[in-house]
C-alpha cells in the first residue's frame, strides 16, 4: 500500500521511495541519540504519551499532504517517536517485571506487537482499496489518538512509580 502511495499519490521515483525510508531511519537514529534526554526532561509517562500523540499527528499530516518532503519529515518524526517509545517500554519492563516472568512477558509483548502486523497490513490494504491510499494513514492517526487518550489515566507518573515500588517489594 505504501509503495502505491509513494509512487502514485506523491509521484516519487524509486529513488524517492527509498529516500522516504532513509528519512525514517534518520529519525530513528536521532531517537537513539535523544531518547535519554527526552525521558529525563519529560519523564517516562509524558514521553510515552507524547510519543503516541506525536505519531498520530505525523500520520495525519502524511494523510493530508502531497509533499514528499513533508512526508519524509513526518517519517523521521515517526522513527524518532518509535525509538523513544521502545526505549521506555523495554526499560520499564526490565525494571518492573520480576526476572522469573520477564521472558514470558516479553514473548507476549512480541507476539501481540509483531503478530498483529499482518492483520494491520490486511486492514490497511482493505482501507486503501475501499477508501483510497490516504485512508490507512487517517485510520492509523485515529487509532493512535484513541490509544493516547485511553492511556492517559493509566500511564502517568503515579502508576509508573507504584509499579516500580511494587516490583521492589
Amino acid at each position: 500500500m505504501f509503495v502505491l502511495f509513494a509512487l502514485e499519490t506523491l509521484g516519487l521515483s524509486k529513488v524517492g521511495y527509498g529516500l522516504l525510508f532513509t528519512a525514517a531511519a534518520v529519525g530513528s537514529l536521532l531517537g537513539t541519540l535523544t531518547a535519554t534526554r527526552v525521558i529525563a526532561r519529560l519523564g517516562h509517562a509524558a514521553a510515552l504519551v507524547g510519543a503516541v500523540f506525536t505519531s498520530a499527528i505525523a500520520y495525519l499530516v502524511i494523510a493530508l499532504t502531497s509533499s514528499p518532503v513533508l512526508v519524509g519529515v513526518m517519517f523521521a518524526v515517526s522513527g524518532l517517536t518509535s525509538v523513544v517509545w521502545n526505549v521506555i517500554t523495554v526499560s520499564q519492563r526490565q525494571s518492573i517485571i520480576p526476572d522469573a516472568l520477564l521472558g514470558r512477558v516479553n514473548s507476549v509483548y512480541r507476539f501481540l506487537g509483531w503478530g498483529t502486523m499482518p492483520i494491520g497490513a490486511a486492514v490497511g490494504g482493505a482501507l486503501a482499496k475501499g477508501f483510497g491510499l490516504r485512508a490507512p494513514f487517517v485510520a492509523n492517526a485515529g487509532v493512535l489518538a484513541i490509544m493516547g487518550v485511553a492511556a492517559l489515566p493509566v500511564v502517568n507518573r503515579r502508576t509508573i512509580e507504584a509499579a516500580r515500588a511494587q516490583s521492589h517489594e
